[in-house]
């Protein structure tokens, strides 16, 4: 079958690199977009976005393209840039 192909995307920097970003530098760079929701409680189609608390993340990645990915505890996976 062969080596499979590697993929287009940036990759993780390296543990060193990481490093030089902690939690609460990376949580201020990625937010989360929740539905609006009017005085009666309905959603009203629009989105605003809501910090991420550094205690909601579990682990993060930053990428050589400035990405920065990160996990939170309830599994969502969000994106920012530095």
């Amino acid at each position: 079958m062969g080596t499979p192909a590697t993929s287009p995307q940036a990759s993780p920097t390296s543990t060193a690199e990481q490093k030089a970003y902690s939690k609460a530098e990376v949580v201020k760079k990625v937010v989360r977009l929740v539905p609006e929701t009017g005085p009666d409680g309905k959603p009203t189609g629009k989105t605003k976005k809501v910090p991420v608390s550094a205690d909601e993340v579990l682990d993060f990645a930053v990428f050589e393209d400035s990405r920065v990915v990160v996990v939170t505890r309830d599994g969502q996976k969000l994106e920012g840039t530095l």
